[in-house]
């Protein structure tokens, strides 16, 4: 299936309701620069579009600390294997804990997300 077109940068696998009107965004990829021009969306672009979090799947993780920092800032989320050495590094990292899950908490957290507690 092809991703559907939120806004002329933004694209999503899947479109998720959350609180209030707001949406929750989830993209699956194999890599991550099939998307990295997403890391360039603003928290006003994703606001004015009530989009509270973009969620992120991927089976090959090729970003960098400073890119998942840059990501999540900007209300990025990702979801990475729990045993995956990208996922225990970048949780070692405070920089980019935040912003990073181990896929076996998605029934928890990704629901916190759709909630807006995360």
């Amino acid at each position: 299936p092809n991703p559907q077109l939120i806004t002329g940068v933004i694209e999503a696998d899947l479109t998720l309701r959350a609180k209030n009107g707001w949406k929750v965004l989830v993209s699956c990829k194999r890599t991550g620069r099939e998307r990295v021009k997403q890391a360039t969306t603003t928290l006003n672009e994703l606001n004015a579009n009530r989009i509270h979090k973009m969620v992120w799947f991927f089976t090959h993780f090729d970003q960098t600390a400073n890119r998942v920092q840059d990501m999540g800032i900007r209300g990025n989320v990702f979801y990475l294997p729990d045993s995956s050495k990208e996922y225990k590094s970048f949780l070692q990292n405070p920089l980019t804990a935040p912003y990073i899950f181990p896929i076996s908490t998605i029934r928890i957290t990704l629901q916190q997300i759709i909630d807006r507690k995360i």
